[in-house]
């Protein structure tokens, strides 16, 4: 019997897709759950980091699933992490074997969990893009060229893991993309990724400063943590999933919905 405990973080900002990420959320249980019949028990929690409860209320009223108000912090990596590892101490209460950590702008493929649970491996993600600037640019990964060999803090390991970034160029990681099922990455994403009970026993959520003080996504350091011990950590090529990142989409939305109801001028 597989138990999976599905972390989800949000915030007000994302409400414009939320209605779209539970019908997806909902389909990925039903495939789960009738492909994995009698061998799978999930649970869903939501983590709602906005600054105040509103959003907490309505989710509490239109989710089936636990749903928790954590703290807001101001800085946004700061919160999301603090808000992961709200997550995983809820996870860790339990006696559940997987984690799959989930964000709510992203909407993974039904059979998600299906199949990065086959690959039976420490960590394993999904992929999307990531916007910059209105556009997405990359894939959410980043390859192993090198090892952060000699990083004996995190402040080292971050700074040599830029020094693999300048290796690991977009063309690069699509190439790699088409060419196996299942890569080995040294980063992939928390946004849609499955992660053995015996990974966050050893491994918390953070984010530190960079040598610019400006503080760091707390996925960058969970993936440097599973480097330095020995974790390996995969990313599953086929599992593209949309990516509703952007305040872009808020507005698009927005408008389709006026178009759709006939009050558009």
């Amino acid at each position: 019997m597989k138990k999976i405990l599905i972390g989800i973080i949000t915030y007000d900002g994302k409400d414009y897709v939320f209605d779209r990420f539970k019908e997806n959320l909902d389909s990925i249980l039903s495939y789960t759950h009738e492909k994995l019949s009698g061998n799978i028990i999930t649970k869903a929690v939501v983590v709602d980091n906005s600054l105040n409860e509103e959003y907490f209320k309505y989710l509490k009223d239109n989710f089936d699933g636990e749903v928790i108000h954590e703290m807001y912090i101001e800085e946004t990596n700061a919160n999301l992490a603090n808000s992961r590892n709200r997550l995983r101490k809820e996870f860790l209460k339990t006696d559940y074997d997987y984690f799959f950590s989930l964000e709510s702008d992203v909407l993974p493929p039904q059979n998600i969990l299906v199949e990065l649970l086959e690959h039976d491996v420490p960590v394993v993600s999904g992929y999307y893009y990531v916007c910059q600037g209105g556009h997405f640019k990359r894939p959410c990964i980043v390859l192993p060229f090198k090892k952060l060999e000699g990083a004996f803090t995190m402040e080292e390991a971050l700074e040599k893991q830029k020094e693999v970034r300048k290796n690991s160029p977009e063309n690069l990681v699509e190439l790699a993309l088409t060419k196996e099922r299942l890569i080995k990455v040294l980063q992939g994403s928390l946004g849609c990724c499955l992660i053995k009970r015996k990974v966050l026993e050893k491994i918390s959520f953070f984010c530190l400063k960079n040598k610019n003080n400006a503080i760091v996504h707390d996925d960058t350091f969970f993936f440097i943590d599973c480097e330095m011990k020995n974790i390996p950590v995969y990313v599953d090529s086929l599992m593209l999933c949309p990516h509703f990142q952007s305040n872009w989409w808020r507005e698009f939305i927005e408008k389709r919905n006026v178009e759709l109801s006939g009050d558009s001028e």
